[in-house]
Protein backbone atom coordinates (compact mmCIF):
# COMPACT_ATOMS: atom_id res chain seq x y z
CA UNK A 1 0.00 0.00 0.00
CA UNK A 2 0.65 4.01 -0.30
CA UNK A 3 2.30 5.59 2.52
CA UNK A 4 -1.00 7.25 4.64
CA UNK A 5 -1.09 10.99 3.42
CA UNK A 6 -1.31 14.15 5.69
CA UNK A 7 -2.19 17.65 5.14
CA UNK A 8 -0.14 19.78 6.23
CA UNK A 9 0.89 23.77 5.81
CA UNK A 10 4.76 24.44 5.60
CA UNK A 11 6.05 27.47 6.87
CA UNK A 12 7.23 29.00 3.50
CA UNK A 13 8.25 32.38 4.16
CA UNK A 14 5.47 35.24 4.18
CA UNK A 15 2.87 32.34 2.26
CA UNK A 16 2.07 28.82 3.28
CA UNK A 17 0.57 26.08 0.57
CA UNK A 18 -0.98 22.85 1.27
CA UNK A 19 1.11 19.83 1.03
CA UNK A 20 0.71 16.13 0.93
CA UNK A 21 3.50 14.60 2.63
CA UNK A 22 4.19 10.99 3.29
CA UNK A 23 3.63 9.83 7.15
CA UNK A 24 5.98 8.24 8.77
CA UNK A 25 5.06 4.33 9.38
CA UNK A 26 5.77 3.50 13.43
CA UNK A 27 4.24 -0.11 13.39
CA UNK A 28 6.73 -2.84 13.56
CA UNK A 29 5.84 -4.74 10.18
CA UNK A 30 6.79 -0.99 8.44
CA UNK A 31 8.69 1.31 10.26
CA UNK A 32 11.34 -0.36 8.74
CA UNK A 33 10.22 0.98 4.79
CA UNK A 34 10.28 4.14 5.44
CA UNK A 35 12.75 6.76 7.14
CA UNK A 36 11.94 7.42 10.81
CA UNK A 37 11.94 10.68 13.16
CA UNK A 38 15.96 11.06 13.33
CA UNK A 39 17.16 9.27 10.48
CA UNK A 40 20.02 10.08 8.18
CA UNK A 41 19.01 10.47 5.07
CA UNK A 42 21.34 11.56 2.44
CA UNK A 43 20.08 13.98 -0.26
CA UNK A 44 21.46 13.45 -3.88
CA UNK A 45 21.78 17.28 -4.79
CA UNK A 46 22.39 18.46 -8.10
CA UNK A 47 22.23 22.29 -7.45
CA UNK A 48 18.63 22.77 -9.27
CA UNK A 49 14.94 23.38 -8.02
CA UNK A 50 13.63 19.70 -7.39
CA UNK A 51 16.74 18.14 -5.05
CA UNK A 52 17.16 21.44 -3.52
CA UNK A 53 13.41 21.03 -2.76
CA UNK A 54 13.42 17.62 -1.66
CA UNK A 55 16.37 18.95 0.92
CA UNK A 56 14.16 21.41 2.09
CA UNK A 57 11.00 19.11 3.00
CA UNK A 58 12.98 16.71 4.19
CA UNK A 59 14.50 19.14 6.80
CA UNK A 60 11.22 20.43 8.20
CA UNK A 61 10.16 16.86 8.92
CA UNK A 62 12.66 16.16 12.22
CA UNK A 63 15.13 13.80 9.72
CA UNK A 64 19.12 14.14 10.00
CA UNK A 65 19.59 15.86 6.82
CA UNK A 66 22.60 16.49 4.37
CA UNK A 67 23.29 17.38 0.83
CA UNK A 68 25.73 15.59 -1.53
CA UNK A 69 26.62 16.49 -4.85
CA UNK A 70 28.41 14.34 -7.20
CA UNK A 71 31.07 14.71 -9.37
CA UNK A 72 30.62 13.01 -12.61
CA UNK A 73 32.66 15.17 -15.13
CA UNK A 74 35.90 16.77 -14.87
CA UNK A 75 35.56 20.84 -15.98
CA UNK A 76 39.17 21.61 -17.11
CA UNK A 77 37.98 21.86 -20.66
CA UNK A 78 36.90 25.25 -20.94
CA UNK A 79 35.30 24.91 -24.01
CA UNK A 80 32.73 22.77 -22.34
CA UNK A 81 29.11 23.49 -21.42
CA UNK A 82 29.11 21.86 -18.26
CA UNK A 83 27.63 23.78 -15.31
CA UNK A 84 29.07 21.34 -12.79
CA UNK A 85 31.32 24.31 -10.52
CA UNK A 86 27.98 26.61 -10.62
CA UNK A 87 26.12 24.04 -9.72
CA UNK A 88 28.11 23.00 -6.74
CA UNK A 89 28.45 26.32 -5.49
CA UNK A 90 24.46 26.50 -5.26
CA UNK A 91 24.14 22.86 -3.53
CA UNK A 92 26.64 25.09 -0.93
CA UNK A 93 24.67 27.78 -0.89
CA UNK A 94 21.17 26.44 -0.71
CA UNK A 95 22.09 23.88 2.30
CA UNK A 96 23.26 27.10 4.41
CA UNK A 97 20.07 28.60 3.77
CA UNK A 98 18.37 25.80 4.50
CA UNK A 99 20.69 24.98 7.49
CA UNK A 100 21.92 21.47 6.11
CA UNK A 101 25.29 20.39 5.88
CA UNK A 102 26.66 19.20 2.29
CA UNK A 103 29.65 17.46 0.78
CA UNK A 104 30.87 16.70 -2.96
CA UNK A 105 31.94 12.99 -3.42
CA UNK A 106 34.49 12.74 -6.86
CA UNK A 107 32.93 9.85 -9.17
CA UNK A 108 35.02 11.54 -12.37
CA UNK A 109 36.96 7.48 -12.97
CA UNK A 110 33.61 5.72 -12.23
CA UNK A 111 31.30 7.79 -14.32
CA UNK A 112 34.21 7.79 -17.35
CA UNK A 113 34.80 4.11 -16.92
CA UNK A 114 30.85 2.96 -16.19
CA UNK A 115 29.12 5.51 -18.24
CA UNK A 116 30.74 7.75 -20.62
CA UNK A 117 33.22 4.90 -22.13
CA UNK A 118 30.18 2.62 -22.67
CA UNK A 119 28.36 5.41 -23.87
CA UNK A 120 31.33 5.80 -26.93
CA UNK A 121 31.58 2.32 -27.47
CA UNK A 122 27.97 1.74 -27.93
CA UNK A 123 28.24 5.01 -30.59
CA UNK A 124 31.11 3.41 -32.49
CA UNK A 125 29.06 0.35 -33.06
CA UNK A 126 26.25 1.95 -34.62
CA UNK A 127 23.92 1.88 -31.61
CA UNK A 128 22.66 5.10 -29.79
CA UNK A 129 22.70 4.81 -25.98
CA UNK A 130 21.22 6.38 -22.98
CA UNK A 131 23.82 7.53 -20.92
CA UNK A 132 21.15 9.02 -18.11
CA UNK A 133 19.85 5.26 -17.77
CA UNK A 134 23.37 4.06 -16.62
CA UNK A 135 24.42 6.85 -14.86
CA UNK A 136 21.35 6.17 -12.82
CA UNK A 137 21.75 2.78 -12.41
CA UNK A 138 25.65 2.47 -12.22
CA UNK A 139 26.72 6.06 -10.25
CA UNK A 140 23.79 7.20 -8.53
CA UNK A 141 21.39 3.94 -7.28
CA UNK A 142 25.29 2.32 -7.50
CA UNK A 143 28.41 3.75 -6.48
CA UNK A 144 26.60 6.87 -4.45
CA UNK A 145 23.94 4.71 -2.57
CA UNK A 146 26.99 1.93 -1.82
CA UNK A 147 29.09 5.21 -0.48
CA UNK A 148 26.15 6.56 1.46
CA UNK A 149 25.16 3.03 2.90
CA UNK A 150 28.50 1.95 3.67
CA UNK A 151 29.28 -0.83 5.83
CA UNK A 152 25.44 -0.36 6.98
CA UNK A 153 23.56 -3.63 5.22
CA UNK A 154 20.04 -3.29 7.00
CA UNK A 155 17.38 -1.05 7.72
CA UNK A 156 17.85 -0.98 11.51
CA UNK A 157 21.03 1.59 10.54
CA UNK A 158 18.38 4.61 9.86
CA UNK A 159 20.45 5.51 6.61
CA UNK A 160 18.56 6.64 3.77
CA UNK A 161 19.09 8.05 0.23
CA UNK A 162 16.78 10.83 -1.14
CA UNK A 163 16.73 12.05 -4.96
CA UNK A 164 14.49 14.74 -6.43
CA UNK A 165 13.34 12.45 -9.14
CA UNK A 166 9.54 12.34 -10.10
CA UNK A 167 9.11 8.66 -9.14
CA UNK A 168 7.10 7.18 -6.44
CA UNK A 169 7.47 4.27 -4.53
CA UNK A 170 5.00 1.62 -2.79
CA UNK A 171 5.70 -1.05 -0.32
CA UNK A 172 3.88 -4.14 -1.47
CA UNK A 173 2.35 -6.76 1.03
CA UNK A 174 5.40 -8.92 0.46
CA UNK A 175 7.66 -5.78 1.68
CA UNK A 176 8.99 -5.56 -1.77
CA UNK A 177 9.16 -1.98 -3.41
CA UNK A 178 7.26 -0.86 -6.43
CA UNK A 179 8.07 1.57 -8.27
CA UNK A 180 5.30 3.85 -9.44
CA UNK A 181 4.89 6.68 -11.90
CA UNK A 182 4.89 10.51 -10.77
CA UNK A 183 1.70 12.10 -9.86
CA UNK A 184 3.06 14.62 -12.60
CA UNK A 185 2.26 13.05 -15.64
CA UNK A 186 4.75 15.32 -17.85
CA UNK A 187 7.77 15.18 -15.65
CA UNK A 188 7.61 11.54 -14.45
CA UNK A 189 10.98 10.32 -14.56
CA UNK A 190 10.13 6.07 -13.93
CA UNK A 191 11.50 5.46 -17.62
CA UNK A 192 15.14 6.33 -16.44
CA UNK A 193 14.78 4.44 -13.65
CA UNK A 194 13.61 1.86 -14.83
CA UNK A 195 16.79 -0.67 -14.77
CA UNK A 196 17.51 0.04 -11.22
CA UNK A 197 17.42 -3.37 -8.63
CA UNK A 198 14.48 -3.34 -6.08
CA UNK A 199 16.84 -3.55 -3.53
CA UNK A 200 18.23 -0.38 -4.37
CA UNK A 201 15.10 1.00 -3.41
CA UNK A 202 14.40 -0.58 -0.31
CA UNK A 203 16.50 2.58 0.92
CA UNK A 204 16.10 5.80 -1.28
CA UNK A 205 12.86 7.78 -0.91
CA UNK A 206 11.57 10.25 -3.36
CA UNK A 207 9.86 12.88 -1.65
CA UNK A 208 8.87 15.37 -4.74
CA UNK A 209 6.76 12.02 -6.42
CA UNK A 210 3.85 13.16 -5.28
CA UNK A 211 3.66 16.96 -6.25
CA UNK A 212 3.63 18.52 -9.70
CA UNK A 213 6.56 20.69 -11.10
CA UNK A 214 4.76 23.77 -10.61
CA UNK A 215 3.97 22.99 -6.80
CA UNK A 216 7.83 21.89 -6.51
CA UNK A 217 8.87 25.47 -8.07
CA UNK A 218 6.04 27.57 -5.90
CA UNK A 219 7.24 25.59 -2.49
CA UNK A 220 11.19 26.94 -3.91
CA UNK A 221 9.89 30.39 -4.50
CA UNK A 222 8.15 30.51 -1.39
CA UNK A 223 10.59 29.22 0.78
CA UNK A 224 12.97 32.00 -1.02
CA UNK A 225 15.33 29.21 -2.07
CA UNK A 226 17.93 31.23 -4.12
CA UNK A 227 17.82 28.45 -6.91
CA UNK A 228 13.92 29.11 -7.11
CA UNK A 229 14.05 30.33 -10.51
CA UNK A 230 16.51 28.60 -11.75
CA UNK A 231 16.42 26.83 -15.13
CA UNK A 232 16.04 23.19 -15.84
CA UNK A 233 19.24 20.79 -16.45
CA UNK A 234 20.67 20.68 -19.47
CA UNK A 235 21.87 16.47 -18.89
CA UNK A 236 24.86 15.25 -19.52
CA UNK A 237 28.20 17.83 -20.63
CA UNK A 238 30.48 15.48 -22.28
CA UNK A 239 29.21 16.83 -25.60
CA UNK A 240 31.06 20.05 -25.50
CA UNK A 241 29.84 22.87 -27.56
CA UNK A 242 26.53 23.09 -29.23
CA UNK A 243 26.58 22.78 -33.00
CA UNK A 244 24.71 23.76 -35.94
CA UNK A 245 24.28 19.98 -37.54
CA UNK A 246 20.36 20.86 -36.78
CA UNK A 247 20.05 23.94 -39.25
CA UNK A 248 22.36 21.79 -41.66
CA UNK A 249 20.03 18.66 -41.66
CA UNK A 250 17.40 20.19 -41.81
CA UNK A 251 14.02 17.81 -41.81
CA UNK A 252 16.13 14.78 -42.83
CA UNK A 253 16.27 11.39 -39.87
CA UNK A 254 18.83 8.66 -39.44
CA UNK A 255 16.60 5.56 -40.64
CA UNK A 256 19.58 3.31 -40.68
CA UNK A 257 23.26 3.24 -39.78
CA UNK A 258 25.95 1.46 -41.72
CA UNK A 259 29.05 0.57 -39.25
CA UNK A 260 30.80 -1.79 -41.48
CA UNK A 261 30.72 1.15 -44.28
CA UNK A 262 30.69 4.03 -42.18
CA UNK A 263 27.49 5.36 -43.52
CA UNK A 264 24.13 6.49 -42.47
CA UNK A 265 20.73 6.08 -44.24
CA UNK A 266 18.55 9.19 -43.70
CA UNK A 267 15.15 9.98 -45.03
CA UNK A 268 13.07 13.32 -45.17
CA UNK A 269 10.47 14.02 -42.95
CA UNK A 270 9.81 12.72 -39.19
CA UNK A 271 6.84 10.52 -39.77
CA UNK A 272 8.18 8.87 -42.79
CA UNK A 273 7.18 5.32 -42.72
CA UNK A 274 10.66 4.01 -42.89
CA UNK A 275 11.23 5.65 -39.19
CA UNK A 276 8.44 3.58 -37.51
CA UNK A 277 8.37 0.47 -35.77
CA UNK A 278 5.75 -2.24 -34.33
CA UNK A 279 8.27 -4.88 -32.62
CA UNK A 280 11.68 -5.23 -31.30
CA UNK A 281 13.93 -7.16 -29.58
CA UNK A 282 15.34 -6.51 -26.22
CA UNK A 283 18.81 -8.07 -24.19
CA UNK A 284 20.01 -7.64 -20.75
CA UNK A 285 15.99 -7.27 -19.32
CA UNK A 286 15.92 -6.19 -15.74
CA UNK A 287 12.55 -7.09 -13.82
CA UNK A 288 11.97 -4.69 -10.80
CA UNK A 289 12.05 -7.87 -8.28
CA UNK A 290 14.31 -9.58 -10.07
CA UNK A 291 12.32 -12.04 -12.17
CA UNK A 292 9.81 -11.88 -14.80
CA UNK A 293 6.20 -11.99 -14.66
CA UNK A 294 4.04 -14.96 -14.56
CA UNK A 295 3.16 -16.44 -17.87
CA UNK A 296 5.81 -14.23 -19.95
CA UNK A 297 6.64 -16.91 -22.08
CA UNK A 298 3.36 -16.89 -23.49
CA UNK A 299 3.21 -13.41 -23.78
CA UNK A 300 1.52 -10.67 -21.26
CA UNK A 301 0.05 -7.66 -21.99
CA UNK A 302 1.53 -4.25 -20.51
CA UNK A 303 2.41 -0.96 -21.46
CA UNK A 304 6.05 0.43 -23.00
CA UNK A 305 8.14 3.18 -23.51
CA UNK A 306 11.44 3.71 -25.87
CA UNK A 307 12.41 6.99 -24.48
CA UNK A 308 11.31 9.62 -22.05
CA UNK A 309 8.02 11.99 -22.31
CA UNK A 310 6.83 9.19 -25.00
CA UNK A 311 2.68 8.46 -24.49
CA UNK A 312 3.27 4.60 -23.30
CA UNK A 313 1.60 2.01 -25.51
CA UNK A 314 -0.11 -1.10 -25.06
CA UNK A 315 2.30 -4.02 -25.93
CA UNK A 316 3.18 -7.48 -25.55
CA UNK A 317 6.40 -9.17 -23.88
CA UNK A 318 7.45 -12.40 -24.56
CA UNK A 319 10.33 -13.88 -23.26
CA UNK A 320 12.16 -16.21 -26.18
CA UNK A 321 14.29 -19.38 -25.66
CA UNK A 322 17.34 -17.16 -26.00
CA UNK A 323 16.03 -15.16 -22.69
CA UNK A 324 15.63 -11.93 -24.78
CA UNK A 325 12.27 -10.84 -25.11
CA UNK A 326 10.40 -9.81 -27.46
CA UNK A 327 8.12 -6.30 -27.09
CA UNK A 328 5.10 -6.03 -29.72
CA UNK A 329 3.48 -2.68 -29.76
CA UNK A 330 -0.33 -2.46 -30.79
CA UNK A 331 0.53 0.67 -32.52
CA UNK A 332 4.16 1.42 -35.12
CA UNK A 333 6.07 3.85 -32.71
CA UNK A 334 8.54 6.02 -33.94
CA UNK A 335 12.32 6.33 -33.53
CA UNK A 336 12.80 2.58 -32.32
CA UNK A 337 16.77 2.88 -32.03
CA UNK A 338 18.56 0.18 -30.87
CA UNK A 339 21.28 0.94 -27.76
CA UNK A 340 18.39 2.67 -26.27
CA UNK A 341 16.32 1.10 -23.50
CA UNK A 342 12.46 -0.14 -23.43
CA UNK A 343 10.52 -0.23 -20.13
CA UNK A 344 7.11 -1.69 -19.58
CA UNK A 345 4.37 -0.70 -16.77
CA UNK A 346 1.70 -2.81 -15.05
CA UNK A 347 -0.73 0.44 -15.10
CA UNK A 348 1.37 3.13 -13.16
CA UNK A 349 3.70 0.08 -11.93
CA UNK A 350 7.29 0.39 -13.87
CA UNK A 351 8.29 -3.59 -13.68
CA UNK A 352 11.39 -2.94 -15.00
CA UNK A 353 12.99 -3.03 -19.01
CA UNK A 354 15.97 -3.89 -21.12
CA UNK A 355 18.40 -2.59 -23.84
CA UNK A 356 16.72 -2.52 -27.57
CA UNK A 357 19.08 -4.60 -29.45
CA UNK A 358 16.90 -4.50 -33.47
CA UNK A 359 13.70 -2.81 -34.52
CA UNK A 360 11.49 -5.06 -36.62
CA UNK A 361 9.42 -3.44 -39.49
CA UNK A 362 6.15 -5.43 -39.37
CA UNK A 363 3.15 -2.94 -41.11
CA UNK A 364 -0.51 -3.01 -42.04
CA UNK A 365 -1.35 -1.54 -44.73
CA UNK A 366 -3.58 0.92 -42.78
CA UNK A 367 -0.58 1.59 -41.09
CA UNK A 368 1.30 2.55 -44.44
CA UNK A 369 -1.77 4.70 -45.35
CA UNK A 370 -1.97 6.81 -41.98
CA UNK A 371 1.67 7.61 -41.91
CA UNK A 372 2.07 8.28 -45.28
CA UNK A 373 -1.12 10.81 -44.69
CA UNK A 374 0.54 12.02 -41.91
CA UNK A 375 3.50 12.71 -44.00
CA UNK A 376 2.26 14.77 -46.50
CA UNK A 377 0.01 17.13 -44.26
Amino acid sequence: MLAPLIRIKLPLGRLSIPINLPVRFQSSLTSHLYPRPGDRVIVAMSGGVDSSVCAYLLHKQEYNVEGVYMRNWDTVDEKSVCTGDQDWKDVQNVCKQIGIPCRMINFIKEYWIQVFTKAIDDYARGLTPNPDVMCNREIKFGRLLEKILGSSHNDEDGIWMATGHYAQREVAPCGKIKLLRAVDSTKDQTYYLSTVPEEKLQRTIFPIGHLTKLQVRQIANEANLIIANKAESMGLCFVGEKNKFADFLGEWFVYQKDVENNSIIVVPGSTNILLFSRKLVARDWVWCWNKPPDGIEKGIDLLGQVRYRQVAEPCKVTMRSDFKYLVEFSVPIQAVAPGQYVAVWDGNWCLGGGVIEESLRDFDESDKITLTDSDQS
